[in-house]
């Protein structure tokens, strides 16, 4: 039971208003009320009483229910409407609940209207809660949409990074494959630079073998030719001899 409940009463007949204060009082509700019958009066306790529900009479002589809900729809529709009348019809009323009346009780059975209240009560404080639940869910799917947003942007970085990654993970392949190219022409020039090296050792062992064979062979024939040359003075000096015994006496 809701204590200390602020209930709206539009209604012109005294005797009817405090009719449904009783049977309110009757029932156990714990509540302050204000009565009003013009629209200005209305909309004013609507603004400064606040009430946490609205108990109108259908047809007043200058104010009706109907109005009285469209000004509440407009400012307050979170506060429940309850119609109570003796001249509402079944159908007018059921018509008022599609467009929005929260619940009607007829006043010659004002023993359903507590019960009524309470219900409506309940009812907009499950309003209330839901509306609060899916403020939060909003909420809640604005941050998951900018959290995925901050995600999407996270991955779109990453593969980028990975892309550009591929990109240098390829050229380090190719500059790998040319080092390993270069180094392999470095390893060929330098087996041929030591087959060049090789050979010129050869050759430089031949060219001091063949100096050495021909310094020999100069000594060889410096020996040859010192030993003709002195054959042939013996030679011409025994020629010289046997042409010339005179003068070879005296020598």
């Amino acid at each position: 039971m809701t204590a200390n409940l602020k209930i709206l009463v539009v209604e012109d007949n005294q005797n009817d208003a405090d009719l449904l204060h009783r049977e309110l009082k009757k029932s156990g509700l714990s509540f302050i009320s204000e009565t009003v019958q013009t629209r200005e009066e209305f909309e004013h306790a609507l603004q400064n009483f606040n009430p946490d529900i609205i108990l109108s009479d259908y047809s007043l002589p200058a104010f009706d229910a109907v109005t009285a809900f469209r000004i509440k729809q407009n400012k307050f529709p979170h506060i429940p409407f309850i119609i109570v009348s003796g001249i509402i019809g079944e159908e007018n009323a059921v018509e008022l609940i599609k467009n929005g009346v929260t619940d009607y009780a007829l006043k010659d059975k004002l023993f359903t209207l507590a019960p009524k209240i309470n219900r409506a009560l309940k009812d907009t404080e499950e309003k209330k809660g839901k509306k609060i639940n899916a403020e939060k869910l909003k909420i809640q799917a604005a941050e998951l949409i900018s959290a995925n947003k901050e995600l999407v942007f996270q991955n779109e970085e990453k593969e980028k990074r990975a892309a550009d990654l591929i990109i240098l993970s390829d050229a380090l392949k190719d500059q790998k494959e040319e080092l390993r190219r270069a180094n392999e022409k470095l390893q060929e020039k330098a087996w041929l630079l030591q087959q060049q090296e090789e050979k010129l050792i050869r050759i430089n062992d031949d060219l001091l073998h063949l100096n050495q064979h021909l310094e020999n062979r100069v000594l060889e024939r410096t020996g040859e030719l010192e030993t003709l040359n002195l054959k042939t003075l013996v030679y011409q000096k025994i020629n010289f001899c046997r042409l010339f015994p005179m003068i070879s006496a005296t020598l």
